[in-house]
Order: structure tokens, then C-alpha cells, then sequence
């Protein structure tokens, strides 16, 4: 989907909407300048992932990582890996839901999958809100979640480039 604001573009992916093929490690990219062979919506992806200057990353985690259509997105990011270029510096947040209450490591597969993407985009980590437990929503607590994510979007808002 996109959304032409006054002043700003917001582009926004489902990724579950989106046709993307899963990464074949081919090294197809690295030898044609980071094109990959694969044709597809990813070249739109990777356009939007280049040129932002606010990445949103939204995502369920499922058994401490995130669902395979952005996994596939991901993985597909080896094109920016293999064949590096310098690109504008960007802000980047995660905003990440776990079904399940809070155990260690929960959310750490999406950081550390996240984190060689940002750094091949240029973006930096400009905060991040994780939020378990969601399966039991609909109790008190509630009201409190949501006005936590309320901060969170309000943040990033606040502090566009």
C-alpha cells in the first residue's frame, strides 16, 4: 500500500500480501552489480528499504522469530550484502508482538536477523518496543498496551529526519 501525505510518502508492505520468492543462494547477485535473478516484488522492497528515511519493522514472532514472508524478504537482503553500496543514513524501529508470555531470548531472532539488514541499508536501531504475552490480551492490561504503543508511534512521529 501507499499513502501520499502532505509533506511525506508512507509506503507500507504486508508481507503476507507480497510475492517473494525464497533466496536460492545462487550468487547471482554478487556477480551482477546486487541484482538479483529472481523477478518479483522484492525489487520494489529493496527500493523502498534504500531509499526511506524511517523503517518500521511491525512483526508477530512465532517460536522466537519472525513469519516466513519476512523471513524471505530477509534473506533476500543478500543482494545488499553481496554487493555493498553507500546509502543515506536512516532511523529504524521494531515493533514486535510474541503470543506467548515472556520467556529469555524471545524476541532476540528479530534483532539479529534486523541487524545486518539495517546496517547494510545504513539505518540505526533508533528504539524498539516488544510486547508479549498477546495471546492473553483482552484483561487488564490492555489499556496499558495500548497506550505503550501509542508512545512508541508517537515517537517515531515525532522524530522523523
Amino acid at each position: 500500500m501507499h499513502k501520499t501525505g502532505a509533506a511525506e510518502d508512507i509506503v507500507i508492505y504486508r508481507t503476507a500480501d507480497l510475492n517473494i520468492g525464497y533466496c536460492k543462494a545462487c550468487d547471482y547477485c554478487e556477480k551482477n552489480n546486487g541484482e538479483c535473478i529472481i523477478e518479483d516484488d522484492m525489487q520494489k522492497v529493496l527500493l523502498s528499504l534504500t531509499e526511506c528515511d524511517t523503517l518500521v519493522v511491525i512483526t508477530p514472532v512465532y517460536f522466537s522469530a519472525m513469519p516466513a514472508s519476512l523471513k524471505a524478504i530477509v534473506d533476500r537482503c543478500q543482494c545488499l550484502y553481496a554487493y555493498p553500496k553507500q546509502y543515506a543514513p536512516k532511523k529504524a524501529y521494531i515493533l514486535a508482538f510474541g503470543g506467548s508470555s515472556l520467556y529469555d531470548g524471545q524476541f532476540e531472532g528479530i534483532f539479529a536477523s534486523f541487524k545486518h539488514v539495517f546496517k547494510d541499508i545504513n539505518a540505526t536501531l533508533t528504539d524498539s518496543l516488544c510486547i508479549p504475552d498477546t495471546d492473553s490480551f483482552m484483561n487488564e492490561t490492555d489499556d496499558i498496551i495500548r497506550e505503550e504503543i501509542a508512545d512508541f508511534s508517537k515517537n517515531i512521529y515525532n522524530n522523523r529526519q
